[in-house]
């Protein structure tokens, strides 16, 4: 701080009375003092001009005031260079978090394939349909990808959230899969749900996407939008 609040006349360069080490003296034009730097280390302020003996001068008065040398440009650089690296690594795992969570927040996928046969057990299931007796003598067989068999008439527990692709193995035209509310289906697709819902009703080979919402009823149905 004293570096800038005072101003230097003159500097003069000498050395102690035994020449063992060297000062530089500098006069601080405002307050008459004198400043000796001993080995451009330590900046000692005294309150009257140096005296030419090495005791006096090197005896630090009470009074004295030591001040602490000035960080240099370099310093400052390095400083500067350092906390720049700091908030680069910073940004990087701002953007590596919030990347990490939008993948997160994807729903995630689960496939079930569809066909249509009949309900008493044929060559795709071993069981019957649960609907076996009633309704159309035909109805949906479905699988979880991984699975093995055909299971007619499956349960599903979805999971909100969750993306769910039915997709359809040449299903009849006549026989279009929805998602409804209603429990007996048919009549031109009556209670049809739509909220999340992609691409239905669909036939052929088409894949029917759901995502169940936080507002999806807890029991919904897959059904025909012509037979019961």
């Amino acid at each position: 701080n004293m570096f800038t609040s005072f101003k230097f006349v003159y500097p003069a360069v000498g050395s102690f009375d035994d020449g063992s080490d060297s000062y530089v003296k500098l006069v601080v034009e405002n307050v008459g003092s004198t400043i000796i730097l001993v080995d451009n280390i330590q900046v000692f302020v005294f309150s009257d001009p140096i005296s030419s003996s090495r005791s006096q001068s090197s005896t630090i008065p009470q009074s004295s005031t030591i001040v602490e040398p000035r960080v240099s440009e370099s310093d400052d650089v390095l400083v500067a260079v350092v906390v720049s690296v700091v908030l680069v690594i910073l940004l990087i795992v701002v953007v590596v978090v919030i990347v990490r969570r939008g993948r997160n927040s994807r729903p995630k996928v689960v496939n079930i394939d569809v066909i249509v046969a009949d309900k008493v057990s044929s060559g795709f299931s071993r069981q019957d349909h649960p609907l076996a007796h009633e309704g159309f003598n035909k109805g949906y067989c479905l699988k979880i990808e991984g699975d093995k068999d055909y299971i007619p008439g499956m349960e599903l527990h979805l999971q909100r959230n969750v993306k769910y692709r039915f997709r359809l193995h040449n299903v009849p035209k006549d026989f279009p899969f929805y998602i409804t509310s209603s429990d007996i289906g048919s009549s031109n697709g009556m209670g049809e749900y739509t909220n999340g819902v992609n691409h239905s009703p669909g036939v052929a080979n088409d894949v029917v996407s759901f995502v169940p919402g936080s507002t999806a009823p807890t029991l919904l149905y897959y059904q025909c939008t012509h037979q019961k």
